[in-house]
């Protein structure tokens, strides 16, 4: 290790995280327990340094805490007097964190966050045996939260079609389990990337079970009727996209998603991935309140010149309230085709050199929207105007009630911007 790294962290979390790194249980997890997650975000950078047979070696344990748990320690009848009082449990590993909220009885939500996509099947393996094995009402459980936190050390490793095919078998496995021990699920939240194809694997399939699409991709699957409830639970979905990964998107249910974000974003096929038709070609989000979505630096194949895959005017956003997207012809081209509500709470638009522009009361009719799409779209063509030009907030009335502006350290504007955005109400700006 370079010394300049080390001399950053004191001599007693040094120790921590290499005993972590090695898979060493050697420190209790109380030691570190509300530190797991920073150490999970340095020691992925340092599991170089350790051998791969270390990394097979799975560290798991689990913790309760919270009033109920020390009840349990003294009571054989393991009841909770106390019923109102919130407990959290948490299971711990070397590959991931899953923790649950709720009384002890009755746990209403589980959060996973895992990561190392070398062997993130073996990290839900034992979670789902784990929760089997308690005797708790885990069918009580109506919330369930994954974050696949990249392991950027894993990206490259072998991509072998055996392996590839074998892990395939075994999420398929895993997953089915999950939807068993948890069958009375009614809101899904995913956020993930598919940086590497392990991951993005294992949350398709995750994906795919909760949308009840995964019957209709293979009719050879053995997959239990119970499933069929997990038809439109899927609310909150976020993927972060590479190019550089052939990943098969999985197919989501678009009238039940409140919130949607894609980055990387380079291809309109994409769309092709929501079902939820009004008519014979158009989708429409009934239920999407935010969409967050940047493209990618050849998203001009998203133009509709360009890539008629999917027709972007047959996409539907009737209830969205907050919209972020990046100045960018495809930008563009999304905001220009496709059908918004005449008004939106918030409108933010991330310009190409660390700078941003939020709208509130946001009149986003035929008239306001073609302003807004020129000046979108012209956001990369003029390396001087970096984040806006003067005139994108001007014309017979402002089309904002309120407006704030975040240049960032490197954006560049225009001298006379201050002057001619009338309608300003806050301005920060980062230093360099």
């Amino acid at each position: 290790m370079r010394g300049t790294t080390v001399d950053l962290l004191s001599p007693e979390i040094l120790t921590r995280v290499l005993q972590y790194a090695a898979g060493s249980s050697c420190y209790s997890v109380d030691e570190w327990r509300d530190q797991q997650l920073p150490l999970l975000s340095v020691c992925r950078r340092w599991r170089a340094l350790i051998s791969s047979q270390v990394l097979s070696q799975l560290y798991i344990s689990l913790e309760e805490r919270g009033p109920a748990a020390a009840r349990r320690s003294c009571s054989s009848s393991g009841t909770d007097a106390d019923g109102g009082i919130e407990d959290d449990m948490r299971i711990v590993s070397n590959l991931g964190v899953a923790t649950s909220h709720g009384r002890h009885a009755d746990i209403k939500a589980l959060d996973i966050k895992t990561e190392d996509p070398r062997d993130i099947t073996s990290f839900f393996e034992r979670v789902a045996q784990m929760l089997g094995a308690r005797a708790l009402s885990w069918k009580s459980i109506e919330t369930l939260r994954v974050s696949f936190l990249l392991d950027e050390l894993a990206i490259g490793t072998d991509s072998s079609s055996a392996k590839h095919a074998d892990m395939d078998g075994k999420t398929v496995q895993v997953c089915e389990g999950l939807v068993h021990l948890m069958p009375n699920i009614s809101r899904i939240e995913i956020m993930g990337t598919s940086k590497c194809s392990e991951s993005a694997m294992v949350m398709g399939r995750l994906v795919d079970m909760y949308a009840q699409q995964l019957r209709h991709l293979d009719t050879s699957l053995p997959l239990p009727l119970m499933s069929a409830q997990f038809s439109d639970r899927l609310v909150h979905l976020g993927m972060e996209l590479d190019e550089g990964v052939e990943m098969q998107f999985p197919f989501v249910c678009a009238p039940s998603l409140q919130y949607l974000s894609l980055g990387n974003a380079t291809e309109s096929a994409i769309w092709h991935s929501f079902y939820g038709s009004t008519g014979s070609r158009g989708v429409t989000f009934s239920s999407l309140k935010r969409l967050c979505i940047n493209f990618a630096a050849d998203s001009e194949r998203l133009s509709g010149d360009a890539d008629e895959r999917f027709p972007l005017d047959t996409l539907n956003f009737p209830e969205l309230e907050t919209l972020t997207v990046d100045m960018c012809p495809a930008a563009s081209e999304l905001l220009a085709r496709a059908s918004f509500p005449d008004l939106l709470k918030t409108l933010r638009v991330v310009g190409p050199l660390a700078g941003s522009m939020t709208l509130t009361n946001v009149a986003f009719g035929a008239t306001s929207r073609k302003s807004i799409c020129k000046h979108i779209a012209a956001g990369t063509s003029d390396g001087d105007d970096g984040l806006c030009t003067p005139n994108f907030f001007l014309g017979p009335s402002p089309i904002a009630g309120h407006a704030s502006l975040h240049i960032g350290s490197t954006a560049r504007l225009p001298a006379n911007v201050a002057v001619t955005w009338p309608s300003l109400a806050e301005l920060q700006i980062d230093a360099k």
